[in-house]
């Protein structure tokens, strides 16, 4: 129960990301590393005994798509925490948000084209 768990975020640590973040790993691994042991992001909780890891020998992914910040936590069936990892979901920007930047750059553009024309006109004699 000492080994560090086999497990692969989509995101470096402590990183923030507006796509789906993915937690990859193998169970059967996971299980021969650390033993019983159970995973938990958010209010979410992924058992893994000897019971449960029996039939799976394949990758599991699990998925963040919810907007916060998660730890991905990784204890012992005793309640020692083993690993844990922080990333952080944000939500990407809904079209009234693209639209005002938008328009701020095209409002700016504007200001300097008259700015520099006005500039032009007035020669000093």
């Amino acid at each position: 129960n000492t080994g560090k768990p086999p497990i692969t975020v989509s995101i470096p640590e402590g990183g923030s990301t507006s796509d789906v973040i993915t937690v990859t790993f193998n169970v059967e691994t996971l299980y021969n590393t650390i033993g019983d042991c159970y995973i938990t992001i958010g209010s979410l909780r992924e058992d893994f005994t000897a019971e449960n890891t029996a039939g799976q020998t394949g990758i599991k992914t699990l998925s963040i798509s919810g907007e916060g910040t998660y730890y991905i936590q990784v204890y012992t069936q005793s309640g020692q925490l083993l690993y844990s990892y922080k990333v952080t979901k944000t939500q990407p920007l809904n079209s009234f948000a693209i639209l005002a930047i938008v328009l701020g750059v095209v409002a700016l553009a504007v200001v300097i084209f008259i700015t520099i024309k006005l500039r032009k006109r007035q020669k000093v004699k």
